[in-house]
């Protein structure tokens, strides 16, 4: 397979330094791959050409959901050709928390970890007790069977939680050892219980997993769905973790320097003092792909980049932007703003949105000087869409984002 990846590290990180480990044995360099929001639904629950299908795909976020089994196939080609370490896939596994949806992802992801590549997993809002669990196969939407929280257990354990070295017992939270100076702890915050928030039993047990860590200088890298730090200061609320300030606190308190997420369907880091939270674009939206975050052979030093699949990216672009068309038009047409006008302030917009989604956005000076972002600042300056474009161009220009 052709395989077209961004060349330019997105960032370049570093572990607080006195946090090294004394290790007499060198270790291999290794490799992490992060694949978020996969959103996949079962080829047994829809249709193509059905009506309730065609709806779904009118009015979602520009999902690739048709797609999804080819790009399953891609990355599968591409683990088993590259062989990276590890694998993790940090939440909304399934489109709407569809039990079938699951099972039949699980069987990918064997084929995965059969081939020794480790696969780790933890829910995303959309996976656990989620009351859109539907079968689009007719002209109608059929209700079907969802997961619960002990359905997920169940399906999803082999894939790092019954191989941890310590687990929740509230929760789909756990750490995994990858060498003797290097843990990934999964931290679940969509528990039926507490949806959204990770559970005190769950803090009072990664608190304990994160002392133990800091004190036998093991570094630990995090994994959540949501974002544990804001990643837009504008649109924060319901993408991070509901007691994420709680949460950020003991992390940052036993050194832990990055967390990888993902939810919010853009790429983006945010950072908060020694804390970096990677948030790694959905692999179903445009750009179809995923992160891949390299460690260097004695874990002192990594860097992030991001690796394309070569399927169906003309279709994945079109369908984002005709997405974020959908939503605007109908706002710079109540303006009465001139057509001409407005269908450039349109494509500025689609350009700048696309620029944010997808973390290629390094240099904002050239868009503030553009006659568009003058007719968005003449027509709309008091409006949510001017302080939304407002707010990329001004979080993208800062030096700590990647």
């Amino acid at each position: 397979m052709n395989k077209r990846i961004i060349t330019a590290a997105l960032a370049c990180l570093s572990f607080l330094s006195g946090c090294a480990a004394d290790v007499s044995t060198p270790h291999e360099k290794l490799s992490f791959w992060i694949v978020p929001d996969l959103h996949f639904l079962s080829e047994s629950l829809y249709d193509e050409n059905s009506a309730s299908f065609q709806y779904i795909l009118s009015t979602n976020d520009g999902k690739m959901i048709e797609q999804m089994p080819e790009i399953l196939e891609a990355l599968k080609t591409e683990a088993l050709a590259q062989h990276p370490d590890l694998i993790l896939f940090p939440g909304d596994l399934t489109f709407n928390g569809e039990y079938q949806s699951l099972l039949d992802l699980r069987e990918c992801l064997r084929e995965i970890q059969s081939a020794g590549i480790k696969v780790l997993v933890i829910p995303g809002n959309h996976d656990i007790a989620y009351p859109s669990a539907c079968d689009l196969s007719g002209d109608e939407p059929i209700t079907t069977k969802n997961i619960s929280q002990n359905d997920f257990t169940e399906t999803m354990k082999e894939f790092g939680y019954e191989n941890s070295i310590s687990h929740a017992d509230d929760s789909f939270s756990y750490t995994f050892e990858v060498s003797d100076d290097l843990w990934i702890t999964a931290l679940d915050a969509n528990t039926e219980k507490a949806p959204g928030s990770l559970t005190e039993e769950t803090l009072a047990w990664a608190e304990k997993q994160l002392n133990y860590s800091s004190k036998h200088k093991i570094r630990v890298i995090t994994m959540t769905h949501q974002n544990i730090l804001k990643q837009n200061e504008l649109l924060y609320q319901g993408f991070i973790v509901n007691n994420a300030g709680t949460a950020a606190k003991i992390l940052k308190q036993y050194g832990v320097t990055l967390n990888l997420s993902g939810h919010s369907h853009l790429q983006h880091t945010a950072v908060s003092g020694t804390l970096k939270d990677i948030c790694t674009e959905s692999s179903a939206l445009y750009p179809l792909g995923f992160g891949i975050i390299s460690v260097d052979a004695d874990h002192r030093g990594m860097t992030y980049t991001k690796q394309l699949f070569d399927v169906s990216q003309t279709e994945a672009e079109k369908r984002l932007n005709e997405t974020l068309n959908r939503q605007i038009m109908p706002f710079l047409k109540e303006k009465d703003i001139p057509q001409e006008k407005a269908e450039a302030m349109a494509a500025f917009a689609s350009e700048v949105n696309l620029a944010c989604f997808t973390g290629s956005l390094s240099d904002s000076s050239s868009y503030e000087k553009s006659e568009e972002w003058k007719y968005w600042q003449q027509y709309a300056g008091d409006s949510f869409w001017y302080l939304y474009l407002q707010q990329i161009l001004q979080e993208t220009a800062q030096p700590d984002s990647l």
